[in-house]
């Protein structure tokens, strides 16, 4: 928590939610992926699936995209959503900028891992603030980022919406 000034008991506080979340975030992604990987189950001695030309091996790695802010300091991610479609990643947490941490947003192309774009979000009066959640409406169009906004005279929370396209 690099750079929030909130303190241990805010520390503490951020770091619990944060492991809520992530703990919430991985049920949800294991049962998005859940009926992809029931679908690639086989007969033994039958080939793989291929797709582009790929053999597609259970448990290979397709793609590993890192994302390092504007600030060139700490970018943690928190949340992780999945389109309705499949098609696109959301990825949502902190990100050092200048002069503060930011909720960072980025979309990623589900199947090759190219970045689609990156918001970020600075709180009120630029005080700064780190996403914990996000959700993707049912048509896909919208992205919802929820999080800490910091701000003079408290902390309160801010939710941001964003179109997908």
């Amino acid at each position: 928590m690099k750079g929030t000034g909130r303190g241990l008991i805010g520390m503490i506080r951020s770091k619990a939610m944060a492991g809520a979340v992530a703990a919430a975030v991985a049920g949800a992604v294991a049962l998005s992926f859940g009926a992809v990987a029931a679908a690639s189950i086989r007969p033994v001695g039958q080939a793989a699936p291929r797709v582009g030309g790929v053999p597609r091996t259970p448990g290979a790695q397709l793609w590993v995209k890192r994302y390092n802010g504007s600030g060139n300091g700490d970018d943690i991610a928190f949340a992780l959503a999945v389109s309705p479609t499949g098609t696109a990643v959301f990825v949502t947490g902190e990100s050092v900028g200048t002069p503060s941490v930011d909720f960072a947003t980025v979309a990623y192309d589900a199947s090759t891992g190219a970045k689609l774009w990156v918001t970020r979000y600075n709180g009120v009066g630029g005080a700064g603030g780190i996403a914990y959640a996000l959700g993707v409406s049912p048509d896909g169009g919208r992205v919802f980022v929820t999080g800490a906004s910091y701000g003079a005279p408290s902390v309160d929370y801010a939710t941001v919406a964003y179109n997908t396209q």
